[in-house]
């Protein structure tokens, strides 16, 4: 009487099937999880440079210097500044906090020391900022 069910040849096929696909697919799983979070530390970066050329572009037209940022130098003083107090980088997020802006002199330069840095793939991105720093 034959048995019904799988031979052994078959199951180990079976398994062999799996383990090539599943070879194939996690490394293009983890590559996608990069790109996905190297693109959140971009989009990260250019809401900050955004949002100093925002303040410089009120600086133009008030002639008020944000007191948010006054005459920082430090990228941390930037990017604290650029979002609410609140804000919770997402993990794996850094910024360049202890570079100092040094080519920071006048008004309107724009400064690309500080960047914004993906810990887990270890991609940094410039984050190109505009200076408010009225003559003292």
């Amino acid at each position: 009487m034959k048995g019904k069910g799988f031979t052994l040849i078959e199951l180990v096929v079976v398994i062999v099937i799996l383990a090539l696909l599943a070879a194939i697919a996690i490394p293009k799983f983890i590559s996608a999880q990069n790109d996905a979070k190297n693109a959140q530390a971009q989009a990260i970066g250019a809401a900050i440079s955004s949002w100093s050329q925002m303040n410089y572009a009120k600086y133009l037209s008030t002639g008020v210097v944000p007191t948010r940022v006054g005459n920082a130098r430090y990228c941390s003083s930037f990017v604290g500044n650029a979002f609410d107090s609140g804000y919770i980088l997402p993990s794996g997020i850094t910024f360049s906090s202890g570079v100092q802006t040094t080519s920071c002199i006048s008004d309107g330069i724009v400064d690309t020391h500080c960047s914004v840095i993906n810990t887990e793939t270890g991609a940094s991105f410039p984050m190109p900022m505009v200076c408010v720093n009225p003559p003292a």
